[in-house]
């Protein structure tokens, strides 16, 4: 979103947003988790040791950033929640990155949300009817043809920084 990223590049999430608090009304939230009893936070930071080794291993792979992702239940995304998207600066926005980064933090387990960009917000925001909204095929592919490579030269990359006993 932010930045007008290109179709195939990808993005590290050194956030993660859940745009529901954007339409939340004030008494959701000020929940507390059930678990822990601290406050609900809508922001979600992943490992931070993670999230320096991608960024140190990613300085020289082409098409790809790090940024902010918005997380959404919503499917398709409507233009509300792409504007949602837009107005908390987010870089893409998907579905499961809140859940997978709250779940792993509940379960003391590190974790990392890594994205690919498969289309625009444009498309959506000028469309008549954006429940008829799909990503295109080959979009599809080139993004995860594009996402291969990048986790083959972030694993090659990994092998040569971190040596195994």
């Amino acid at each position: 979103l932010k930045g007008k990223l290109k179709l195939g590049e990808v993005v590290i999430g050194n956030q993660v947003y859940e745009l529901e608090h954007v339409f939340a009304r004030p008494n959701e939230k000020r929940k507390r988790n059930p678990n822990d009893k601290k406050p609900y936070t809508p922001l979600l930071t992943p490992d931070s040791e993670l999230l320096s080794l991608a960024n140190k291993i990613t300085e020289s792979i082409d098409k790809y950033t790090n940024g902010l992702i918005a997380t959404t239940d919503i499917y398709p995304e409507t233009k509300q929640t792409i504007s949602a998207g837009l107005s908390v600066d987010a870089k893409a926005i998907a579905m499961e990155d809140f859940a997978v980064i709250s779940t792993c933090q509940l379960m003391g387990t590190k974790c990392l949300t890594i994205r690919c960009i498969t289309d625009s917000p444009d498309a959506i925001l000028h469309m008549k009817d954006p429940l008829q909204y799909h990503i295109k095929k080959k979009n599809k592919q080139n993004a995860s043809m594009y996402l291969a490579k990048f986790f083959q030269e972030i694993m090659q990359a990994y092998d040569n920084e971190v040596s195994l006993p």
